[in-house]
């Protein structure tokens, strides 16, 4: 069956996609406007300009909303089968004309997958092969025969997972769904076959067919002289094969070589082909473990690392009960990592925190902002899994191992997951700021230094308090002989005497690197857009 006849209404009775939800969230570069070329509706309605650094609509609407969800201003109500690939780097198009030709390839590109893979292991297939070269008893390696029967068994293990997925719910009890999270599954293993499948897959995937199976068209339209209706059409199209490609296509870059490490250590192999940033994050996250009797795996350092360093560091009194009833982390840790809370939450705050989580890291990507303490992508997970402990921590001090394991591993309903996201935006934001402290040195500028260094300039550089605090965040832009310091907003005096008025001119460095800055500012000051 190519289309559904009808829409598959789940508990929370989600219908579809609208046209007006279509065109209030995208900038519409086909329609006269009267805004101007630096404003858009966002995604909640408001107008919004454009992010400095992003100079076409579409990309700075993306920018923009992406901000709005890390400040907890809103989440996501739909769209989300195309934010959501554009916030893991699966959409790069700066147009609706060009994303919607690159989503057809990709369409394309999976169905020819599915074709060559149940091509090349049907029996008809192997039949025709030469029998005195392809036969039953031939090596493994070199037989179709023992990789077919592999094949089956890998279906068949597949399958046993999905009808286990989402049970209770009217859309995974759809023979037609589940054979769709089965190919796309099976599919990926295939191409990624020194990992191949592992249980907890289904899981991840079963919440982007949600966000892809929600995102179809509600209403058929009346075609007009409005070019963007095609684009709608076709990305938000109602056929089961389409929503099938789209959930490969974001479940593929979901699945990046950081996450297919917490599945398997075999995926250490792309190490050497991988790009200096990801095997500088890999070595890292093994040096917190090097001490450890554990085996060197990336998911049991990623959960020491959020066990011994985030929550000590956040919550001593919390770490230390857990110490002394011996609670290892892993017990809880590896399904919170692995599966990103999809089991914790009802699936609509599931959404949400996804939405959370993914514009963290759409933002840290474009900003090329990844602080010291973070080893992995999608890092928000390490910070909102110590939220999470610390929301439940009088359960926790008050009970023992037993009491505690069933808690975490039976997490208390949360109605609105943005006040534990708050939490972790919040212990994100100060590893940030320490990040950036150590980065930068910052202490009080030798008076002798600054006057041999910038003897003529223009620009104030303010004093630091009496506790230590510096008044203005120094942050290295260009170089380390280039700072921008942000005032606090306590005087109204443009002088800030140091012993001397010491002034620095960063004209023309800040027309260079404004948009930075403002970006920076976002992150390290945690203002509101």
């Amino acid at each position: 069956m190519d289309t559904y006849n009808e829409l598959s209404y789940d508990e929370e009775c989600y219908s579809g996609i609208t046209y007006d939800d279509f065109i209030a969230n995208f900038p519409i570069s086909c329609h006269n406007s009267s805004r101007s070329s630096s404003e858009q509706l966002d995604l909640f309605g408001a107008t919004q300009r454009d992010d400095l650094s992003i100079s076409n609509p579409l990309s700075a609407n993306i920018h923009n909303i992406a901000r709005k969800i890390v400040s907890l201003k809103g989440f996501l109500k739909n769209n989300r089968r195309i934010f959501w690939g554009y916030f893991l780097g699966a959409y790069n198009e700066d147009t609706l004309q060009k994303l919607t030709t690159f989503i057809l390839d990709s369409r394309k590109k999976y169905w020819n997958l599915v074709d060559h893979y149940k091509k090349n292991n049907s029996i008809m297939a192997i039949q025709t092969l030469d029998p005195q070269i392809f036969h039953p008893l031939a090596p493994i390696e070199t037989n179709p025969w023992a990789k077919s029967q592999l094949s089956k068994e890998l279906m068949e293990e597949i399958w046993q997972d999905i009808e286990r997925t989402y049970q209770e719910r009217t859309l995974f009890q759809m023979e037609s769904v589940r054979k769709s999270l089965q190919r796309i599954l099976y599919v990926w293993s295939m191409e990624h076959s020194y990992i191949s499948y592992k249980q907890g897959m289904n899981e991840l995937l079963a919440i982007i067919y949600i966000v892809c199976y929600r995102d179809q068209i509600k209403y058929p339209l009346d075609h007009s002289s409005d070019c963007t209706i095609d684009n709608f059409e076709i990305l938000y199209s109602s056929s089961q094969n389409d929503i099938e490609a789209d959930a490969f296509t974001i479940f593929s870059s979901l699945m990046t070589m950081d996450l297919q490490l917490m599945y398997d250590i075999s995926a250490i192999k792309l190490l050497k082909s991988a790009d200096i940033q990801t095997q500088n994050r890999f070595n890292t996250l093994l040096q917190s473990n090097m001490h450890s009797s554990e085996p060197k795996n990336p998911l049991i350092a990623r959960c020491n690392y959020i066990y011994n360093h985030l929550l000590k560091d956040n919550d001593l009194t919390l770490y230390a009960h857990l110490k002394d009833i011996d609670l290892e982390p892993h017990l809880f840790l590896i399904r919170w990592v692995r599966l990103i809370f999809s089991r914790e939450f009802n699936v609509n705050e599931t959404l949400n925190l996804w939405d959370a989580i993914l514009a963290d890291h759409y933002l840290d990507v474009m900003n090329k902002n990844t602080p010291k303490t973070s080893h992995f992508q999608l890092h928000l997970i390490d910070y909102f899994s110590v939220a999470m402990l610390i929301f439940v921590r009088e359960n926790l001090m008050e009970n023992d191992i037993s009491y505690c394991l069933q808690r975490l591993f039976k997490y208390p309903p949360v109605e609105d997951i943005s006040h534990l996201a708050l939490k972790a935006f919040d212990i994100k934001r100060r590893y940030e700021i320490h990040s950036v402290q150590e980065t930068n040195d910052i202490k009080p500028p030798e008076v002798d230094d600054i006057q041999n260094d910038h003897k003529g300039d223009t620009h104030d550089i303010c004093n630091t308090s009496e506790d230590g605090t510096p008044k203005s965040v120094i942050i290295k832009i260009l170089d380390d002989s280039t700072v921008v310091d942000s005032m606090d907003n306590e005087s109204d005096n443009e002088d800030y005497n140091l012993g001397k008025n010491l002034k620095v001119n960063l004209k023309e460095e800040l027309i260079n690197v404004a948009s930075k800055v403002h970006d920076i500012y976002e992150v390290v000051l945690g203002s509101n857009w």
